[in-house]
């Protein structure tokens, strides 16, 4: 058994300080076999330049932690822009929201025929609350556009056939 990369998983993937018995309980050996092993581990990675990570001991507690040396990386990665996926229920949401604005969660509901009340909860806390914020947030401006473009030519075909009764205020 590699005990070594047993508790380098177990640091990397706990994320957080683990004590030194729950390390010893995990990979099945005593608290002074463990502690050996795991002084070895912070030696080796003090050591090397080529790894990016360290080994810290507090209060009895072992913590996988980025070295100093990394630290510009990480803030130019931190400050990268993150790319959101909508899934369709809130593409869905979000389009009938763009549309139809202002709108309320009972014609969003009646629009969609389900309940939306966590599509259109997680559409605002990931834009803090306005239909702009939203639209802004997923880069949708020129996507609004040719949906409502499309969605005027779905309307004013329908208008045509006289598909819809007078006076109904339908998804188009």
């Amino acid at each position: 058994m590699n005990y070594k990369a047993a508790i380098e998983a177990i640091l990397f993937t706990m994320g957080e300080s683990v004590e030194l018995g729950r390390i010893a309980d995990a990979i099945q050996l005593n608290e002074k076999e463990t502690k050996k092993l795991l002084d070895e581990l912070i030696k080796e990675y003090r050591r090397s330049s080529n790894i990016g990570m360290n080994i810290i001991e507090l209060d009895g507690a072992y913590q996988m932690c980025t070295k100093p040396q990394m630290y510009e990386y990480l803030i130019r990665i931190a400050k990268q822009p993150k790319k959101r996926v909508l899934t369709d229920v809130l593409l869905e949401t979000l389009s009938i929201i763009a549309y139809k604005q202002p709108v309320t969660r009972g014609e969003i509901e009646r629009i969609r025929g389900v309940k939306s009340d966590h599509a259109i909860a997680k559409l605002m806390g990931v834009s803090q609350g306005t239909v702009s914020n939203m639209i802004k947030e997923f880069e949708f401006q020129t996507k609004i556009r040719n949906l409502q473009k499309d969605l005027d030519d779905a309307r004013a075909i329908i208008e045509k056939q006289n598909l819809l009764p007078q006076n109904e205020d339908y998804f188009c």
